[in-house]
């Protein structure tokens, strides 16, 4: 119940902050919050990272829906299983695939607006934001904390049940 309580809460932030920026500065519009570095402009993008697959629509939001749900199912199945704060990194990469889905739905495009000039940045949002530093994080989690062990208990193959079955077997 929790992780659905942090996917609609990534949901309404980032929903929340996208109306913000639209209603208050309006599409292709942009100010300066620190000058010749960080700035909110206000753009459609109608692709994903850094405008890949622009005009793509209905293949995106397919793609996008079928892995969240994958991912959601993943949260359901495996919530026993994981520690709460990987299932967490998965519920906010949900939250944030689900507000880009609910602006390619009713929008047509993703409403992106943070711009960072001084390294001329691609313009994303909070729901990449989201997805981008529990992905990261994920990732970092896999690699370097957990171990073959862990997995092993978490996701079990068929040489473990099997050696568990033959050690069953033998006793």
């Amino acid at each position: 119940m929790v992780y659905i309580f942090l996917i609609a809460a990534v949901v309404a932030v980032d929903q929340a902050l996208k109306y913000a920026v639209v209603h208050n500065l309006g599409m292709l519009n942009s100010v300066s919050v620190i000058d010749n570095f960080f700035y909110i402009h206000c753009i459609p993008n109608d692709g994903i990272a850094m405008g890949m697959m622009s005009g793509r629509q209905p293949v995106i939001i397919t793609l996008t829906s079928l892995i969240m749900v994958g991912l959601c199912a993943f949260i359901i199945v495996c919530r026993k299983r994981l520690h709460p704060f990987l299932l967490s990194c998965v519920a906010l990469i949900v939250g944030g695939g689900i507000g880009n889905i609910i602006d390619r739905v009713r929008l047509g495009y993703v409403v992106d607006f943070f711009y960072f000039s001084l390294i001329n940045f691609p313009i994303f949002n909070v729901a990449d934001i989201y997805v981008t530093a529990a992905a990261f994080l994920l990732i970092f989690l896999c690699l370097f904390y957990y171990k073959e062990e862990d997995f092993e208990q978490i996701f079990p193959s068929g040489s473990s049940r099997k050696h568990s079955s033959e050690k069953k077997d033998n006793e």
